[in-house]
């Protein structure tokens, strides 16, 4: 007499739906990355390199704090709005990006 293996379905009900979505909210938890403070200093520093590279058109890395999470954009600055406090970047394949003062937690030249 053999046994009827199903298989991995054996192991599909294992987890009620209401534990599947709390893990994913744990692990969006675990994702999340505090805002880091920027002083005075840091902020001069990281105008000084954007002036940098504009005045000789050379590429930047930018890390970006956005929802929890940091990304990095990599272009050159095309323009610096003070009043909107805003960058507008040329990304290496040509298309355009915004980039707010505020969110900005790291600069580097690439």
């Amino acid at each position: 007499m053999s046994l009827k293996d199903r298989g991995i379905k054996k192991w599909q009900g294992f987890f009620m739906p209401e534990h599947v979505t709390e893990l994913g909210v744990m692990h969006a938890e675990l994702d999340h990355v505090a805002k880091p403070i920027i002083d005075e200093h840091q902020q001069a520093e990281f105008d000084a390199r954007i002036a940098y590279a504009m005045e000789f058109n050379l590429a930047l890395k930018i890390s970006i704090w956005q929802a929890g999470s940091i990304t990095e954009i990599v272009g050159r600055s095309h323009y610096v709005d003070h009043v909107h406090q805003k960058i507008r970047l040329v990304t290496l394949d040509g298309a355009s990006a915004y980039v707010e003062m505020a969110e900005v937690v790291g600069v580097e030249l690439a």
